[in-house]
């Protein structure tokens, strides 16, 4: 359950994204509260239902106008997220909403995910990012990850998807959540296979 002042804090954003979409490109949505109980709250719901598995250190892979790292990392204070996009613009606007909301558990960083560079362990996370097999090939090479987690539809392509990169991976698990636009799947892989084929 989100406190008042997380909530307020969320539609905050929520409007910060809206407002700024002209400039950023961040969001197809006009509507600050439909964003907010639409992306938003589809976020809150991913993170109440992995938050025990995810660790205290999370990449944000492709982060855009910060979904899922900013909402997470505003959720919990403990969390450290990298957030990571290749679009400047993007990484500019997460900064702004960092520095205007004290945000001081967000590293907002203009990179490609594949170039990244991790000292410690830490679960990469990917919202609309793309499918799961190249994804897996994109991030073989990356040293201390712990486990990846793709945020996605519990429809027929993300079947589809997993089916199609199960070769490539020890070890998976599928979490299920409702959010307010349908039914979603939090999906652990754990290790993945030589990706060179």
């Amino acid at each position: 359950m989100l406190s008042k002042q997380t909530t307020s804090q969320l539609q905050d954003f929520s409007s910060m994204v809206v407002e700024r979409n002209r400039k950023h490109n961040l969001t197809g949505y006009k509507d600050p509260e439909l964003f907010f109980k639409q992306q938003v709250l589809d976020c809150v719901k991913a993170y109440e239902t992995i938050k025990d598995k995810v660790g205290l250190r999370v990449v944000d892979c492709g982060s855009g106008a910060g979904l899922p790292g900013i909402v997470w990392a505003i959720i919990n204070p403990s969390l450290f997220v990298l957030s990571a996009d290749s679009n400047l613009k993007k990484i500019n606007f997460q900064k702004f909403v960092i520095n205007k909301h004290g945000i001081e558990n967000v590293l907002p960083t203009h990179t490609r995910i594949e170039d990244i560079r991790l000292s410690k362990k830490h679960t990469l996370v990917f919202k609309a990012f793309g499918e799961i097999r190249k994804t897996l090939k994109i991030t073989n090479a990356l040293d201390n990850v712990e486990r990846l987690v793709f945020l996605k539809k519990d429809d027929a392509k993300a079947k589809q998807e997993l089916h199609a990169a199960t070769p490539l991976i020890y070890d998976y698990n599928i979490n299920r959540y409702k959010a307010p636009t349908g039914p979603m799947l939090a999906l652990e892989i754990y290790g993945s296979k030589d990706c060179n084929n």
